[in-house]
């Protein structure tokens, strides 16, 4: 795959904007990445570049 094959649509009423969440709050939203296709049971890590907070993982089914 090259950067022609790539599409990425952001949902304005769902993108995730920038935010705090308190201990035990939630938030849900639209985020972009790749997956390729027919894979299953992946799991996105997501670590922030601006401050140490946990990573965050979010299992594909």
């Amino acid at each position: 795959m090259n950067e022609q094959d790539n599409l990425t649509t952001v949902d304005v009423d769902t993108y995730l904007h920038y935010g705090t969440l308190k201990k035990d709050e939630s938030v849900t939203g639209t985020i972009t990445f790749q997956r390729p296709i027919g894979e299953q049971g992946l799991k996105i890590f997501y670590q922030s570049r601006y401050a140490e907070l946990p990573t965050a993982i979010i299992n594909m089914p």
